[in-house]
């Protein structure tokens, strides 16, 4: 009960000027992992590829998944999160 308003409000958030955070995406230097879903109709593939642009740390990956990659391909992001964490755990 109350899930569908939570969500609702989280989504308009999203467009909401004082939560875009592409601003200060410059500023994070730690390594960042962006995995994407090559199929995503939500958020499609270019806006992955932006989002990996705007981290200068970042490693762009994606998955022939749609919105999910982590749910759609387990095994596939698992093998591709495993070595990052490995090598900065």
């Amino acid at each position: 009960k109350g899930g569908s308003e939570v969500a609702a409000g989280l989504w308009r958030s999203c467009s909401a000027p004082e939560y875009d955070p592409r601003s200060e995406a410059a500023q994070i230097t730690a390594p960042t992992l962006v995995l994407w879903g090559a199929k995503d109709v939500v958020l499609p593939l270019k806006a992955g590829v932006a989002t990996h642009s705007a981290l200068p740390n970042s490693e762009f990956v994606s998955f022939d998944t749609g919105h999910v990659p982590f749910s759609s391909d387990p095994d596939a992001v698992l093998a591709t999160l495993l070595p990052l964490l490995r090598a900065h755990a």
